[in-house]
């Protein structure tokens, strides 16, 4: 009971003295959005005088935190180091680089605005993820094993300098090279969201490769595998044709540009054991309806999701025996109430 009293004065103390410690964080320009479209859903209504303060008192700041690299010791407990995008222009040194390889850091971010000025990362490091305007592939660990590059510019890639440990490569923004890039023979996970770069499709894929994210440009050179059981393909201005979809995707995501055509659906379009669908980015019509998916052998489907772009309702009619969850977007209206409660996940 005493502990019950003490943690009820407690409780009471902090609520009275509420506007010494509490503020909000708001994106309004002023109070009235709260005062005449929002006090109804401010539920918090004990709390109303400190929200209209916090706007009030409103007012914009910047942190600046100027630090010496080359004094920083890295402590042995750290394993990855993250550059923020605000902070001020940092070059990076060899004497930076020699304190890395001393270090437990495997994993670097690095933003725009470091500048490299050294001749290599140790190897020490196995996660790299550099958002630039250009960088010298060079520079790259030689045991690197996952690369995260974001290209803001136009940047000369020399494509032979990518690692030959890499098991995970993502690129995107803007990659222009005057030679096509040749994927590492032990890649695992591929994300390629650039439409301007070019693969060397003379050479084989990597035969461990399990998981991709390409565009239907590279369907092609893709297609053959016999080792992809993950792909997220994006349509653009291209008409999905049987053989397209490697047989041994089992779970297969399919973006659509806005400007293509319709998916024609028809026998064999789809691999025989595909077990989870993801249609995204359709737009009205665009895809075709559940009952006539199944009827075009994707008997072995177990699991569907659905976005707000699907147009067709939903019955349960329409789902096959197989299925054994669906996921629904929260904004996803076609699916009768007494069904499934929309925005939450469906399992038999």
């Amino acid at each position: 009971m005493n502990n019950r009293i003490c943690f009820s004065l407690t409780c009471k103390s902090l609520f009275s003295r509420r506007d010494k410690y509490l503020l909000f964080n708001f994106d309004y320009d002023d109070s009235f959005h709260l005062n005449k479209h929002s006090f109804n859903e401010f539920y918090l209504r004990s709390f109303i005088e400190q929200a209209l303060k916090s706007i009030s008192g409103k007012t914009t700041l910047n942190l600046t935190d100027e630090i010496d690299i080359d004094n920083v010791d890295i402590d042995q407990t750290i394993d990855y180091i993250r550059f923020e995008k605000k902070a001020n222009l940092c070059r990076l040194e060899e004497s930076f680089i020699e304190k890395l390889k001393k270090s437990n850091v495997t994993k670097l971010l690095l933003t725009n605005n470091v500048e490299l000025n050294f001749q290599r990362f140790p190897n020490c490091i196995k996660t790299l993820k550099i958002g630039s305007f250009n960088v010298n592939m060079k520079l790259l660990p030689e045991e690197l094993e996952r690369l995260y590059y974001v290209s803001l510019g136009s940047p000369q890639v020399q494509p032979d300098c990518l690692p030959q440990s890499l098991t995970y490569l993502e690129i995107s923004g803007r990659y222009l090279t005057n030679n096509p890039v040749a994927l590492p023979p032990k890649l695992l996970e591929l994300k390629l969201s650039s439409t301007e770069m070019e693969i060397n499709e003379s050479l084989p894929l990597p035969p461990q490769l399990s998981s991709v994210v390409i565009h239907s440009r590279w369907l092609n050179y893709f297609k053959s595998t016999t080792t992809i059981t993950s792909m997220v393909l994006y349509l653009s201005n291209y008409t999905l044709k049987v053989g397209d979809i490697p047989e041994c995707v089992r779970h297969l995501t399919l973006k659509l540009d806005y400007s293509s055509d319709t998916v024609e659906l028809v026998h064999g379009l789809f691999p025989s054991k595909l077990e989870t669908l993801i249609p995204e980015s359709f737009n009205g019509d665009l895809f075709v309806t559940c009952e006539q998916l199944f009827a075009k052998g994707c008997n072995q489907l177990n699991k569907l999701i659905l976005s707000a772009h699907y147009a067709h309702p939903l019955t349960d009619r329409s789902i096959p025996a197989s299925v054994e969850s669906i996921d629904f977007d929260t904004y996803y209206q076609n699916v009768p109430i007494d069904f499934v409660l929309v925005g939450l996940r469906f399992d038999k």
